[in-house]
């Protein structure tokens, strides 16, 4: 027999906004390069035909640093996370 369940009609839509990413870096030669960036998005969904929605963003900042010396390149690189997610 075939009915209709109640989740077989559902979808699922999402919507995002444009995200923002920023970029910098600092390169003189005999001295380490020094980079840096940060990257931010959000979104948010809705599942169609139930009141269910949520949402949720984020944002990163990296910052990096190389050198070469005697040979051997050195790097070093650290990430600072942030999320939030909002769910029903």
């Amino acid at each position: 027999m075939k009915g209709n369940s109640p989740c077989r009609d559902r979808r699922l839509e999402t919507h995002g906004t444009p995200g923002l990413s920023i970029g910098a870096g600092a390169f003189y030669e005999g001295l380490p390069t020094l980079q840096a960036s940060y990257n931010r998005t959000s979104n948010s969904y809705d599942i169609l035909g139930t009141h269910t929605d949520g949402s949720g963003s984020s944002q990163v900042l990296s910052l990096s640093s190389s050198y070469m010396l005697k040979g051997f390149n050195w790097r070093a690189l650290t990430r600072i996370r942030g999320s939030i997610r909002i769910f029903p």
